[in-house]
């Protein structure tokens, strides 16, 4: 980074009284949408712990996907939005001398990386610690779910490579970690040691409006189904075509997301023209952070066989607006059908899918307001969890304070 964009990096003089300062690193932000659950994630995050923690964010300067910034908004320099300073960067910002004049000159008290695999946005500022150039400040890492398995079988080798150079360099010896999962937790242990500082506290859902009095009805033989997230090999669209494959009634399937993956796109849009006549798609293209919840009054189950998520927030999202969920067994999301709030199937199963989809499509609107009632009530229970808070906030207390 040259001299002139180092200077516009330059944090503001402190106030006081100071609270906790937490640098946030992540690849997208608000106002983006595209980039899916870790940036619901971390404004929720913001949001609940202001009174505690300063939260300044660095992300790039457009949406997942986009080729352009977003508009009228400064790209360089720190910026405030929402009560939170923002330092948007453009492509190939910030550098290794950019990352090491933020760090130092915003004067964190944790350095907050969300992924572990982002070459700018963690590997970049990771490389910076490893070399000493930003003093003792503390990191702390959330894979946001990047060891899950299933999320690990997607670019394998390529994944691998990086986690046992990571181990063999020390790359990350000395941070603390953020798990949302106990479940995550074991998996961060099962790559670095079980004497890895790991803490878990569990994301903070947002509250949704309740739609539920506008829904679509529900009648025996026709049901709208609800696919919401970005199109890539890790959320499993092409899986969620195939289990409608000899659906009976009528069926429709509302596509809802970006298309991250082009090539995966393609292949999806092949299983789509092999569906019969009984079952058509509609595809709608991304939604806006707003439009989710008007999304989800229009259909009566999401279908989410996700290869792999350390939350899900679409899921929940679903469940406040009373749309039950079935989503596969590789989510926090389990034991659903004994609140009557959707279905957790395995997902080398799809057999039961397809069984769960007919009983959907043959269920009489009673039936039906059961399990959308429970599916409001539990997320709604899920959204009402103090404790999510406080757990939060212990976590970052725990980082400072170790």
């Amino acid at each position: 980074m040259s001299g002139t964009a180092g200077s516009r990096l330059r944090a503001e003089p402190e106030t006081s009284p100071r609270r906790t300062r937490v640098l946030v690193s992540c690849d997208h932000f608000l106002p983006g949408v595209n980039g899916g659950g870790p940036i619901r994630s971390i404004a929720a995050l913001k949001d609940a712990l202001a009174e505690d923690v300063e939260f300044h964010v660095v992300t790039r300067d457009r949406d997942l996907g986009a080729t352009a910034s977003y508009p009228q908004i400064p790209v360089g320099r720190w910026t405030e939005r929402a009560g939170t300073r923002i330092l948007y960067c453009a492509p190939g910002e910030p550098s290794l001398r950019g990352w090491e004049i933020t760090v130092r000159d915003s004067r964190p008290d944790v350095v907050y990386l969300n992924s572990l695999f982002s070459p700018r946005y963690s590997i970049a500022p990771l490389l910076v610690r490893r070399l000493r150039s930003v003093g003792a400040v503390r990191f702390l890492v959330a894979p946001r779910g990047e060891l899950h398995p299933g999320a690990l079988a997607i670019r394998k080798p390529k994944k691998a490579t990086f986690l046992r150079l990571a181990r063999a360099t020390g790359l990350l010896d000395g941070v603390s970690w953020h798990a949302t999962t106990i479940e995550e937790g074991e998996q961060i242990r099962r790559w670095f040691g079980n004497g890895a500082a790991v803490s878990v506290a569990p994301v903070i859902p947002t509250r949704s409006p309740d739609t539920t009095s506008r829904r679509v009805p529900k009648r025996a033989g026709h049901l709208e189904v609800a696919f919401l997230s970005r199109i890539a090999p890790k959320k499993n669209l092409l899986g969620a075509i195939e289990m409608l494959h000899g659906a009976p009634g009528t069926v429709r399937l509302n596509i809802f997301g970006p298309k991250e993956d082009k090539d995966y796109w393609g292949r999806c849009l092949g299983a789509i023209a092999r569906l019969p006549p009984n079952v058509t798609v509609v595809d709608h293209g991304a939604l806006g952070i707003g439009d989710v919840s008007d999304a989800f009054r229009e259909n009566h189950v999401l279908l989410f066989p996700t290869h792999g998520e350390n939350f899900g927030h679409v899921i929940v999202e679903a469940l406040q607006a009373g749309v039950p969920v079935l989503v596969s067994d590789r989510t926090p999301w389990r034991d659903l059908a004994t609140e009557r709030a959707g279905w957790d199937l395995p997902l080398d199963k799809p057999d039961l899918f397809r069984k769960c989809l007919s009983e959907l499509i043959a269920m009489e609107a009673a039936e039906f307001e059961t399990w959308s009632h429970g599916a409001r009530r539990y997320g709604l229970a899920r959204a009402n969890d103090a404790s999510a808070i406080e757990r939060n906030r212990a976590l970052f207390r725990s980082v400072t304070s170790s």
